[in-house]
């Protein structure tokens, strides 16, 4: 059968790429690897380029190859796990979408605002994400961390979910490459379905390198998601008042 040009595959909704997730994690536990994309591919005989793509939601997969990656990981795919490419057909426009705006930025000085603050449990990122959530909460904005706001039994991905649907911003401290990890993947992801389903188009997405220069590359992932997003850089602890400004 020939597909239609317009046929541009299927691509995971969140609930899909949490299942995913959440297997590969569990199955990267087990065997004390880390899960890469070469690991994955030897497991579930699915390309790592298509896995990628799979993982990333920016561009359509062929379902037979998602299903056998769900198979690898003794997961079956369910109707609400994948959605038409098609529908993100607005993304090919040649206008930015959502890039923080210097008004946007201000915003979160001049009004009381919901804010979630994700950051790498390691240093620096953890002592920064701390000062803004210090920052921030002192001048009256409300703010989520997962260190702060997650307490010992309660479903990660929920909690999650919870803050992503309730922020208006959310603050994005990325790690050097080798430390950005499927969980900020997820977040990323389920942060733009959210504005792509809401006409204030929120989370608005803020990303900060933490000692990760401009000039790298994000991983493959991420680099789809934040395509078009103005990014800020903290390269030492004299960065962070420049930040919290």
């Amino acid at each position: 059968m020939i597909k239609s040009k317009r046929d541009r595959g299927r691509i995971l909704t969140a609930t899909g790429l949490k299942k995913l997730i959440e297997a590969i994690q569990e199955w990267s536990d087990r065997y004390n690897i880390r899960g890469t994309l070469t690991e994955v591919e030897a497991e579930s005989g699915v390309g790592s380029d298509t896995v990628s793509k799979i993982r990333q939601g920016r561009e359509g997969a062929d379902l037979s190859k998602i299903r056998q990656l769900f198979a690898a990981f003794d997961l079956t795919l369910a109707n609400g796990d994948h959605r038409s490419a098609k529908l993100d057909d607005a993304e090919d426009a040649d206008e930015p979408k959502n890039l923080p705006t210097t008004e946007e930025t201000v915003a979160l000085a001049g009004r009381s605002v919901k804010i979630f603050i994700s950051y790498h449990n390691a240093e620096p990122d953890r002592e920064l994400g701390q000062k803004l959530e210090i920052a921030l909460s002192a001048i009256g904005h409300t703010v989520f961390t997962t260190e702060n706001s997650i307490k010992l039994g309660d479903n990660w991905f929920d909690r999650i979910n919870y803050f992503l649907k309730e922020c208006d911003y959310l603050l994005l401290l990325l790690p050097p490459t080798v430390s950005q990890s499927e969980l900020l993947t997820y977040q990323v992801q389920q942060a733009k379905e959210l504005q792509d389903s809401r006409a204030d188009k929120k989370p608005v997405i803020l990303p900060i390198r933490v000692g990760f220069p401009l000039s790298a590359p994000l991983n493959h992932d991420l680099r789809g998601y934040l395509y078009r997003i103005k990014q800020r850089e903290w390269q030492t602890t004299a960065d962070t008042p420049i930040i919290i400004a």
